[in-house]
């Protein structure tokens, strides 16, 4: 894995929350704010005092270690949300991948509309489990998947959860250094990976970002499991 790049110092846009009628959680949403390309959200360690829904865009979750190597924790698409960290303090940074609109939350106002609203607590209890359910996967993944099913199941997993699609392709908005760092892969490893994939007629591969799924009940056998959707 590689070390992270330094973040690109960017402006955060905010705007009017929107209505109550327009989105879940509206009475108690702050504001919605824009953040630039390869900007941060929230910084590791930061107090976890914000929770986040995203509206448009892709974020990405990282921590890096002493040595300067990064671990991408999770990629967060629209419609996901960010920030439930569980204790006091963020253990990941959040940054976007592309530019990004978030609706943001004050954790005290979320908790107490929890309490409040039996809805809202199913809600944020749904993303709580799928979070998990995620976090599971990820250690089946990293402690004992091969590359190749590594990367089949990342694949499997983006195009369910992904919303730019188009005639069975979709866009993946990060970089091959982001996914390798998802991974725990080499660049070179993931590149490798991809291209004997397409080699083998199983995806299709554009550009750098545009890929098309041609064989899904072969991916899905590659990744060693069923192709069990992780949304929040």
């Amino acid at each position: 894995m590689l070390a992270a790049t330094p973040l690109r110092m960017a402006h955060n846009l905010v705007h009017p929350a929107p209505s109550p009628a327009a989105f879940p959680f509206s009475q108690i949403a702050h504001q919605v704010i824009t953040i630039g390309r390869d900007a941060e959200v929230y910084s590791e360690a930061c107090p976890a005092s914000h929770v986040y829904k995203v509206l448009s865009g892709t974020l990405r979750t990282a921590k890096l270690l002493a040595d300067g190597r990064r671990q991408v924790g999770s990629f967060v698409f629209a419609g996901e949300w960010v920030g439930f960290d569980g204790g006091l303090t963020h253990f990941y940074a959040a940054e976007a991948v592309s530019e990004a609109r978030l609706l943001s939350f004050a954790r005290r106002d979320l908790e107490r509309l929890m309490a409040e609203d039996r809805d809202a607590a199913r809600i944020v209890e749904g993303v709580l489990c799928d979070s998990l359910a995620a976090a599971f996967e990820r250690i089946v993944s990293l402690g004992r998947k091969s590359a190749t099913e590594r990367v089949a199941s990342f694949l499997v997993d983006i195009e369910g959860r992904i919303a730019e699609r188009s005639k069975g392709g979709f866009v993946l908005p990060m970089s091959r250094g982001d996914i390798a760092d998802y991974l725990g892969l080499t660049i070179e490893t993931v590149s490798r990976t991809l291209g004997d994939l397409r080699r083998r007629h199983i995806i299709q591969v554009e550009d750098a970002h545009h890929v098309r799924i041609l064989d899904p009940s072969h991916l899905a056998v590659l990744a060693g499991e069923d192709a069990q959707r992780y949304c929040a």
